[in-house]
């Protein structure tokens, strides 16, 4: 019998994300019922777990729903809000990394849009605590100091509260996000559905960005937390959507799609402002989004499509989110 002791060969853990047994984990924060939702897909489908913080019953819902019978059981919930330190530990608790998701409309921000940078560095603090690798801030196109909008200007300071974490930080700009209940395209088809005849459209309609689909925004954001060749590396990124495209463009495709036409009266921007002075609050925030968020008035960052999609990725145009918000009504 040899005197030398037996060697024991015990297997390696693989890295998380490796493989379906140690999923990399992804904390999912913000806005889920729209944009939320098609993150925590894209998410599942590149075969990681996702842990969403989920602030109600529809949030959950939705987290849900884009799972199938193989990716259910990668899928943990944590009822609570962003207004809590508690619950927003609990959600990043061992995760990698971790996206706050929050969309700007034409309307505004959302999401919790008075709270935001309080829950920004909530969560940048958490971020920190749990020693996160990757923190992902979804951002506006048109994000300023100085913008008049007050979530345009509060998300260039959520930016900055952001890059100034330990974590390895990541910022995703777009403009307007489309899909079902996008509050943009089927805005613009519930218009035309409307018996009336006549129509009222905020300044003239000429505000022009490129609205980009929720679920090529998920696919953003996925590549930020794959293990790929040539990986993201942490900066600010744009995406944007295809085609340019506006209001009254929006309105003009929903009026051909389902047949309608209707005389459009439009009402100047000066006198929006006279009456949002005096009305204030989401009114007075719409209205200064009428010019703040066209993508053509302000100089924009290189898009970065090619390095966050892939070069040559198809993505989603206004008249296939048309087709599928119709599709979803029937």
């Amino acid at each position: 019998m040899s005197d030398v002791p037996e060697v024991l060969e015990v297997p390696a853990i693989p890295a998380p994300g490796a493989n379906a047994e140690f999923p990399r984990k992804i904390a999912v924060l913000g806005e889920i019922p729209f944009a939320g939702k098609a993150v925590v897909k894209a998410l599942l489908e590149k075969g990681m777990a996702v842990r969403v913080l989920c602030p109600d019953d529809k949030a959950e819902v939705a987290a849900r729903s884009v799972a199938n019978l193989e990716s259910a059981a990668r899928v943990e919930i944590v009822h609570g809000g962003l207004d809590s330190d508690v619950r927003i530990l609990e959600a990043m608790n061992g995760a990698h990394g971790a996206v706050l998701v929050s969309p700007v409309s034409m309307a505004g921000r959302i999401y919790r849009s008075k709270e935001h940078l309080e829950d920004v560095k909530r969560v940048a603090q958490a971020a920190e605590k749990s020693a996160l690798r990757k923190l992902v801030y979804h951002s506006s196109s048109s994000a300023h100091p100085e913008s008049r909008a007050r979530c345009l200007s509060d998300a260039a300071m959520a930016e900055s509260i952001i890059k100034e974490s330990r974590c390895e930080d990541f910022v995703i700009r777009t403009p307007p996000l489309m899909g079902r209940n996008d509050g943009l395209v089927q805005s613009a088809i519930e218009a035309m559905k409307k018996p009336s005849p006549f129509m009222s459209i905020w300044g003239y309609g000429g505000t022009e960005f490129h609205p980009l689909h929720t679920e090529d925004f998920g696919r953003c954001i996925q590549r930020v937390f794959s293990d790929e060749p040539n990986g993201l590396q942490p900066n600010m990124y744009l995406a944007a959507g295809p085609e340019r495209t506006s209001p009254l463009e929006l309105y003009d495709d929903a009026a051909e799609k389902l047949g309608r036409f209707k005389f459009k009266f439009h009402l100047p921007l000066f006198l929006l402002r006279m009456v949002s002075s005096s009305r204030g609050g989401s009114f007075a925030e719409a209205v200064e989004l009428i010019f703040e968020l066209d993508d053509s008035r302000r100089a924009v960052a290189r898009v970065d499509n090619d390095t966050l999609l892939g070069r040559g990725a198809k993505l989603m145009t206004v008249r296939q989110t048309e087709d599928e918000i119709l599709a979803g009504a029937q």
